[in-house]
């Protein structure tokens, strides 16, 4: 019974010294749990055996960063005091619960990245507060870094990349960093430069970008340096370029604002170095600039571009960008383009201007343009014509490819909505060339006209409408004389331009039909036109105090119409392969309308001081280059005739000077003839050969 009895106490003894023994343990286990992590920055308690909660950290800077975790354990929560003095930027991961007092320690916080929806007592007063997660352009802010200074980076995409946000006041000199830790510090926000009241000198580095509206900020610092010769500096030229073509744009009313591009920045720096071994629109290899955009990954519909050369740098922007405001302001362009991209460097051009430039500027939205009286639509990735614009324009030019985009084929009836037009330039690899009517004249652009490359057409309404074609010589061809004109006079200018030649076609089109022509004194034409010109009755004018007035045929002066000297030049070169064949020899001499210019030209000016020295003290030989003859070696004959030996003029006599081998084995292959006659009826001839 004793046993029976006292059996219940001994067990209850028994829980008793168990639970004593488990609260010792326990207690003495909540002792071991207050532990400091690996790294040795933070203090931390275990609770729930899987949550830490920080009681302190050991700062190494001015970075303090909460990690999610700690030694396995999930970090929950931060204690009263736990944040240091001396932390300017604090980063809290999520789940976090921050006590009331855990900022109570900490004087210099200025920047904290705080989870969405986490509010945190106790901040200082102006203490910047982000959030982790918040859209930064196409990337993601996950982490805030300050350096010694107090600039405050935003850490993106985890990391790889950071911004720099923020330059505090009181910092006089700031160079910003390549890195912050591991992270490329490759652009700056456009308020980064907000508080920095007392910034006097910025250092950028060369893999930096800002935005454009950060410019300004920028060229108020008195001392701005960046490494020359980079992709920032022409990043920095691109947004200067951008803000004024957008401060024209607005000016005009123009809503569309163009923006700097850093891949086409890109392909414009590999053109701009491409123009010290070939200064062209062309690359080296001849393909077309453009293609520089397509290796730089550039999408678009349409692009521009342009080069400049000049003494320096400053010089250099600022033609180009004349060139290219020019375009990019007029409300009325046909192509207001959206991107940008400039690149400057030394080239060289020449010894006097080092420097080049290239601009590309691309639109990746439009399909629709209506340029030069035409309509397109951008259809798969062409330009495709669609209609001429009902209006009275008399020519339109017609592209390979417009803007950078392909042109395709004009459509059925293309042409009928336009009965005035007259003429068609075909503008360099233009393919329609078989799709242009009868009836219209066609001109290709760079085309020899007979005196210079084409560049322009001109349209005279008079009769019909003559076609006239603008030359690199900055001279006027008549090209085209509309059909079944008897008779007809040629303008003296056109655009400014004199009118000094007569196409072939313009004549031959109308052979059988045109009966009288009126042309400048000083117009002349192919040599080997004489043939067809001869069946024409042609009259001379000239101008006098401003007003045109026929010259008489019995004038003395009428015979020195550039038209004769042409005449005596074929004489002359009849004359001179007559006796070659004669002598047995088998090459045949020719002649040029600009050789023969060049003799009418220096047989005027024999009057004046006879001889081989030009009336300016210049050689002969500069008549040549004037009248843009190929020479290298030419010969010069002069003669003056008067009543008394009129009549040993004779183009034979001549000919026996220029038809013979020369001693030194030397042949004339061009020869040509100006003639010259004065009141007094004094004669005087100039001959020119050139040789072999």
């Amino acid at each position: 019974m004793l046993k029976l009895q006292n059996f219940p106490y001994r067990r209850l003894a028994l829980c008793a010294a168990a639970a004593c023994l488990a609260l010792v343990c326990l207690l003495a286990g909540c002792g071991a749990q207050e532990r400091t992590s690996e790294d040795g920055a933070f203090r931390y308690r275990v609770v729930n055996g899987a949550e830490a909660v920080i009681t302190g950290c050991e700062l190494d800077g001015v970075n303090l960063n909460i990690p999610f975790g700690m030694d396995a354990c999930l970090v929950t929560g931060i204690e009263d005091g736990a944040i240091p003095d001396g932390v300017v930027a604090l980063t809290l991961p999520d789940g976090v619960e921050v006590s009331e007092g855990a900022l109570s320690e900490c004087t210099t916080l200025r920047y904290a990245l705080l989870p969405a929806g986490l509010e945190v007592a106790g901040l200082p007063e102006g203490c910047r507060v982000l959030r982790s997660g918040e859209a930064y352009g196409e990337s993601v802010l996950t982490g805030i870094h300050a350096d010694e200074s107090g600039a405050l980076f935003g850490l993106l995409d985890e990391g790889s990349e950071a911004v720099l946000l923020s330059v505090p006041a009181g910092v006089s000199s700031y160079e910003v960093p390549e890195a912050v830790g591991v992270s490329l510090v490759t652009r700056m926000d456009a308020a980064a430069l907000d508080e920095a009241a007392d910034l006097e000198t910025l250092v950028l580095h060369e893999n930096i970008s800002f935005p454009p509206e950060m410019f300004p900020a920028l060229q108020a610092i008195p001392e701005l340096t960046y490494p020359e010769d980079s992709l920032l500096a022409d990043y920095i030229l691109t947004v200067d370029a951008a803000n004024r073509i957008n401060e024209q744009r607005a000016a005009a009313g123009i809503d569309l604002r163009i923006e700097p591009d850093m891949d086409i920045i890109r392909a414009a720096r590999v053109r701009m170095e491409e123009l010290g071994e070939s200064y062209s629109s062309a690359r080296p290899d001849s393909s077309d600039g453009k293609t520089a955009l397509a290796e730089a990954g550039v999408e678009y519909h349409f692009a521009q571009h342009y080069h400049w050369h000049g003494a320096s740098v400053e010089e250099m922007y600022e033609e180009l960008l004349a060139s290219i405001l020019t375009h990019e302001t007029d409300p009325e362009a046909a192509l207001l383009n959206e991107r940008i991209g400039l690149s400057a460097g030394c080239g060289p051009y020449s010894e006097e201007e080092d420097y080049v430039s290239y601009a590309f500027l691309t639109n990746a939205t439009q399909t629709e343009l209506n340029d030069g009286n035409i309509q397109y639509e951008y259809r798969d990735g062409m330009l495709m014509p669609v209609s001429l614009n009902q209006n009275d324009s008399a020519w339109i030019r017609l592209y390979g490819s417009l803007y950078g985009a392909q042109i395709g084929s004009l459509p059925e009836g293309f042409f009928d909505g336009n009965p005035n037009l007259r003429a068609v330039m075909l503008m360099e690899d233009s393919p329609h060339e078989d799709q242009i009517p009868d009836g219209i004249a066609v001109v290709r652009r760079g085309e020899d006209t007979g005196d210079g490359l084409a560049e322009t057409i001109y349209i005279n309404d008079y009769r019909g409408g003559m076609v006239y074609v603008g030359t690199d010589r900055d001279r006027c061809v008549l090209w085209d004389i509309p059909r079944g004109l008897d008779s007809t006079a040629l303008q003296p200018s056109m655009g400014g331009l004199p009118v000094t030649y007569i196409s072939r076609n313009a004549i031959a089109y109308n052979r059988g039909t045109l009966e009288m022509l009126v042309i400048p004194f000083d117009c002349g034409f192919a040599p080997s036109m004489s043939g067809i010109m001869s069946e024409i009755y042609v009259s001379f004018y000239k101008e006098q105090d401003g007003e045109p007035y026929l010259v008489d045929y019995e004038d003395a002066d009428y015979f020195n119409a550039l038209y004769f000297s042409l005449e005596f030049t074929n004489e002359l070169v009849a004359a001179v392969n007559e006796l070659r064949e004669e002598s047995g020899l088998e090459r045949m001499s020719a002649t040029s309308y600009e050789l023969t210019r060049a003799a009418w030209t220096l047989a005027k000016e024999q009057a004046d001081t006879f001889g081989t020295t030009r009336p300016d003290g210049e050689s002969w030989t500069t008549a040549l280059s004037e009248e843009y003859v190929d020479w290298s070696n030419g010969y010069i004959w002069l003669q003056k005739y008067d009543q008394d030996n009129i009549d040993e003029f004779e183009a034979e006599v001549i000919a026996e000077v220029f038809a013979p081998v020369r001693d030194d084995g030397s042949l004339f292959d061009t020869a040509a003839m100006g003639v010259y006659m004065t009141e007094d009826l004094t004669l005087y001839v100039c001959a020119l050969g050139i040789l072999s």
